[in-house]
């Protein structure tokens, strides 16, 4: 990868990427998509911020899940000069369907409880 801190702050066309291969998992919030503002849809879920262009490649190889709208990242997707995009090559990696092949602490379900629900006022700390 070619990013730079120092260029952050400057016109796309100084944010010049290079072929650059991810093999990982992205589980993160996204920004939903509402009617007349797109969010980026899953062609951008990893966000790009650089100059690619078809010579340049990003090659992921992972699984990406959405699991929660974005905390952080809350703006919605399309302003002008924000990156070009990269030729993107994307696969799943099988390797996620064989539990002895993922990394340590990998999040995991191993069963669902179902419970009861209660809304605790504020200053409580249970329900009445």
């Amino acid at each position: 990868m070619n990013w730079n801190d120092a260029n952050s702050g400057n016109a796309v066309a100084s944010r010049v990427a290079g072929p650059t291969t991810v093999n990982a998992a992205i589980l993160a919030g996204d920004v939903p998509t509402v009617p007349g503002q797109y969010s980026g849809g899953m062609e951008n879920f990893p966000r790009f911020l650089e100059t690619w262009g078809a010579a340049n490649a990003f090659t992921y190889n992972g699984a990406m899940i959405k699991m929660f709208p974005s905390l952080y990242a809350t703006n919605y997707w399309g302003k002008n000069n924000v990156y070009v995009p990269p030729a993107r090559n994307w696969a799943y990696d099988l390797n996620f369907e064989d539990p002895t092949k993922l990394p340590p602490l990998t999040p995991s379900l191993l069963r669902v409880i179902r419970g009861q629900w209660a809304t605790i006022a504020p200053n409580q700390t249970s329900a009445p």
